[in-house]
């Protein structure tokens, strides 16, 4: 299945099932944000991404889903999807 032009949030994306289900998104050519608590995880699953893949093609996002504070209140998940698909 071709997923380009789509794009996806894809939360506990810094390990485990999460981080499996980004990697095969990204593989069949959707955007990916990645969604994690775990700031360092993120971003080391970010960085290992970026090297298999177009790095313009991910954003990670510190966020805790679990809370409707942070997801109000977090402007770069607000953005998220409008700046990748653009």
């Amino acid at each position: 299945m071709n997923l380009s032009q789509k794009v996806a949030l894809v939360t506990g994306a810094a390990q485990g099932i999460g981080r499996a289900f980004a990697e095969e998104l990204l593989r069949r050519g959707a955007k990916v944000s990645l969604l994690d608590v775990n700031q360092a995880a993120g971003e080391d699953c970010k960085s290992c991404l970026d090297k298999e893949f177009d790095p313009k093609w991910t954003r990670f996002i510190q966020c805790d889903v679990t809370s409707q504070e942070q997801l109000k209140g977090n402007p770069p998940l607000q953005c998220s999807l409008w700046d990748l698909h653009t």
